[in-house]
């Protein structure tokens, strides 16, 4: 069995690594596909957190260094689709990069919302905060069941 190394605190010259088995990589990747994917297809992708309450469903997505201007977010039929761009950094004559960690270029996610989201826009929200953006989706209230009277006649 062929085990993949994966090097904690020092890097490469770690005297201590820990080796990780193929199948736990790949499951670990299964994870988070969509995001995985980009990262081989060289392109990047912000991550993002999807979580339920009772009342709605709840996108959160780190997008450090971005304005609110440079994020588009839509809702059609059954998809959340957020999309936005970061300039690539250019180097001038006063400031030559020595090293680039940060990812540039454009982006696009795509949500599938469940059927019981409310896919009006209207009815969701997004808000912008310390490079976070959180978009809201209301799910549909079901209506309490209610006595219905019954006449004689």
């Amino acid at each position: 069995m062929t085990l993949f190394q994966q090097w904690k605190r020092g890097g490469r010259n770690d005297p201590e690594p820990r080796m990780v088995a193929p199948l736990e990589w790949l499951r670990a990747m299964e994870r988070d596909d969509t995001a995985n994917q980009a990262l081989f297809e060289g392109r990047w992708m912000p991550r993002a957190d999807v979580a339920e309450t009772a009342r709605e469903y709840l996108v959160t997505m780190e997008l450090p260094g971005f304005d609110p201007s440079e994020v588009d977010v839509r809702i059609t039929d059954d998809q959340l689709l957020v999309r936005g761009a970061r300039a690539e950094t250019a180097e001038s004559e006063e400031r030559r990069y020595l090293r680039i960690e940060t990812s540039r270029g454009a982006f696009e996610r795509s949500f599938e919302l469940p059927s019981d989201a409310l896919s009006e826009t209207e009815a969701a929200s997004a808000m912008f905060r310390n490079g976070v953006l959180e978009i809201r989706v209301p799910k549909v209230q079901q209506s309490a069941a209610r006595k219905v009277p019954i006449r004689s006649m």
